[in-house]
């Protein structure tokens, strides 16, 4: 099995609409099933397990 992951960093302008509203939908589930994965997750991380800031914003997995 192989695991694409994308990390967001916190530090970089990331906008959330356009990310869910625009470029997501580009993923559709059919485009994902034809390439051969099985499904894909967006994961908007909130904090750490020590409530340091977190490095990232959002992690990606397909």
């Amino acid at each position: 099995m192989i695991v694409l992951t994308f990390c967001y960093k916190r530090e970089i302008p990331f906008d959330e609409t356009y990310y869910f509203n625009s470029h997501l939908p580009l993923l559709s589930r059919k485009t994902v099933l034809e390439k051969g994965a099985s499904k894909y997750e967006v994961k908007k991380v909130l904090s750490t397990a020590d409530g340091s800031s977190a490095p990232n914003s959002f992690i990606f997995n397909l």
